[in-house]
């Protein structure tokens, strides 16, 4: 209880200096970044000067604040982290926390996100593919950055090359996704050799060891994470959008939502081809067509309405465009399932 104690006193410090100013955007009535003394950074929402509504403040000591501020204080819901691996997260008032929550299901609780990042190159049974190693190591980069939602390292699993064999791949999708809760997220990237009904993992020999759409599908369906994201990018690829069960899916209305906890619930598969088309590497990018675009939408060229925060509509109309004119329609990426098409996934300084 000592404990607790400490760390609640540190927590209602607040906001103690003032300085540089503010450094992008409206930091009067509006959304801006604001610099102080210290350096320490907030970025948020602001009414008459103060931050008040949705922000997020990075304390040069390392500590964080992430959730509803009211005229310069916690005010809300929020999730407090003081640098040490001590993370509160809760409903505040006037700077002081007045109700703790014990777990991520609880009413209001901030979401988490739990990831798979696969990328395979050095095949030893097929030829073997350039970039789609650096691929994934760059959708991971970008995942633990504050844009991409700064994901623990518990909550994401790497598996590249030798390490992604069909049974780590399974093991670790299973494990990681039986964290996720009611309020969370789960999200798949996969980088390698595809066929029209299965991704291949390191130790694929010919019809041996292959992972079924419907194997992968099912363990993502089995998942009890309130948003569901599966993105392949792969030859032939969609062909697990075209496998029975998914053809069909309707999409959902388009509602906006302030915030990630808002969005409708679903799932929604990004796949870089058509069932009938192969995905390009490009020795010029460095990268597969596919995830190139792809990572560039994440970081800001998809924002369209320039509201600082990228959605799987706004990432998936930029990289199908871009991916079409740049292999001259020879690669056409498809999107399909259940989802809000508001969903964020990620946000720009």
């Amino acid at each position: 209880m000592k404990t607790l104690i400490i760390l609640i006193a540190l927590i209602t410090t607040g906001f103690v200096s003032y300085g540089q100013g503010c450094i992008k955007g409206d930091c009067d009535n509006g959304q801006g970044v604001y610099q102080y003394e210290d350096n320490t950074i907030y970025f948020g929402q602001f009414v008459e000067g103060l931050a008040s509504g949705q922000g997020t403040c990075y304390y040069s000591n390392g500590r964080k604040y992430m959730g509803e501020w009211k005229e310069h204080t916690y005010h809300g819901n929020g999730t407090y982290d003081d640098g040490k691996g001590n993370i509160v997260t809760g409903e505040w008032a006037d700077g002081k926390l007045t109700k703790r929550y014990t777990s991520y299901s609880e009413k209001n609780a901030l979401p988490k996100i739990y990831a798979v990042v696969i990328g395979i190159s050095a095949y030893p049974n097929l030829q073997p593919l350039r970039y789609t190693d650096d691929d994934a190591y760059k959708v991971f980069s970008f995942m633990k950055s504050p844009e991409g939602g700064a994901i623990p390292s518990d909550q994401i699993s790497i598996l590249v090359d030798e390490d992604a064999t069909k049974a780590k791949i399974l093991r670790t999708l299973k494990s990681t996704f039986a964290k996720a809760g009611s309020e969370d997220m789960v999200m798949i990237y996969y980088s390698g050799h595809g066929l029209k009904d299965a991704i291949l993992p390191y130790d694929y020999n010919r019809d041996a060891n292959k992972i079924l759409y419907k194997e992968l599908y099912g363990i993502i369906e089995n998942s009890e994470a309130k948003q569901k994201i599966c993105i392949i990018d792969a030859c032939y690829s969609g062909g697990m959008i075209a496998m029975k069960g998914l053809d069909a899916m309707p999409t959902t209305a388009q509602i906006y939502y302030d915030n990630l906890k808002d969005k409708k619930g679903g799932i929604a598969i990004i796949t870089s081809s058509k069932k009938e088309e192969a995905s390009i590497e490009n020795s010029g990018l460095r990268q597969g067509i596919f995830s190139y675009f792809w990572i560039k939408a994440l970081k800001g060229m998809a924002d369209n309405n320039r509201d600082k925060i990228v959605t799987i509509a706004e990432a998936f109309n930029y990289v199908q465009k871009n991916v079409k004119d740049y292999t001259s329609g020879y690669q056409t990426p498809q999107l399909d399932g259940i989802y809000d098409a508001e969903l964020p996934l990620s946000s720009i300084r």
